[in-house]
């Protein structure tokens, strides 16, 4: 994830009679829009703070403070503001830095820092188990791959199976959809059939940690602090154990396959 840069964009109201003499219907209308709008920012840790002057006066004006990873992505982002985008409001962007703050805005923002900073090294650790256990899976053979050592040891391919499904099943839509699939068959990863060749598991394998990778490097601190994923009808939220959310899935099997 690119390193955030500060913002700060300045609104003033396209008619001043908005404010002199009271907003028209759809000029409220697009107004709530762009509140909700910034909420939403917010809950996502992309905006800092946002408010207006009080005065009912044409000097009046509305400030968002906001991160953004380059002056085109700050430029999007005012673009987006419904106040702006539907014309009610006018939008001039500066380069900006908090220096100081204090208080709520200070814890705050501390706790997105510290949000974003699991969410890179849940990141980091992922990418390493992952990059173990490819090394080890090079150096064995398919006989060796499909081989389980005693009657109460699942062989690497089942390993491979089982936590592929795991995580097809829990990282698919994280945040919107219960981590237990109604359309796995988690019974059927520990059963290796005519069709589950090397080549088809490991494609597999390939396609859980492609859906892994993608949500995490998603979730915004917002996300990280707020948000809840479901596992098995339990909701908590993304750091939160149990479950353990941010693991790829089974991390017993998954390092048995580096072990």
């Amino acid at each position: 994830m690119a390193i955030s840069m500060q913002f700060l964009y300045v609104l003033r109201p396209s008619r001043i009679a908005m404010i002199t003499e009271g907003a028209t219907e759809r000029e409220q209308e697009v107004v709530g829009r762009h509140f909700r709008h910034l909420q939403s920012l917010a809950a996502q840790g992309v905006v800092l703070m946002a408010g207006r002057t009080e005065d009912a006066v044409a000097e009046t004006m509305g400030l968002v403070v906001f991160e953004a990873e380059s002056a085109d992505a700050a430029q999007r982002i005012m673009a987006s503001d419904r106040a702006v985008a539907d014309g009610v409001m006018t939008a001039n962007l500066y380069p900006y830095r908090v220096v100081v703050t204090g208080g709520a805005f200070s814890s705050k923002r501390k706790r997105l820092m510290d949000a974003e900073e699991v969410r890179s090294s849940a990141e980091r650790q992922f990418r390493r188990m992952k990059l173990l256990a490819d090394r080890a899976l090079e150096q064995v053979d398919d006989r060796q791959f499909f081989h389980a050592i005693d009657p109460e040891s699942n062989s690497l391919g089942v390993i491979i199976k089982h936590v592929a499904g795991n995580l097809c099943s829990r990282w698919r839509n994280f945040l919107s959809e219960d981590g237990e699939k109604q359309d796995r068959d988690r019974d059927s990863e520990f059963i290796i059939g005519p069709q589950d060749s090397r080549d088809e598991l490991m494609s597999n394998w390939e396609e859980g940690w492609a859906m892994l990778s993608e949500e995490v490097s998603a979730l915004t601190p917002g996300q990280m602090t707020d948000a809840t994923a479901v596992n098995r009808g339990e909701a908590h939220t993304v750091t939160e154990e149990p479950p353990t959310n941010l693991q790829p899935g089974s991390e017993d099997d998954a390092r048995s396959v580096v072990g």
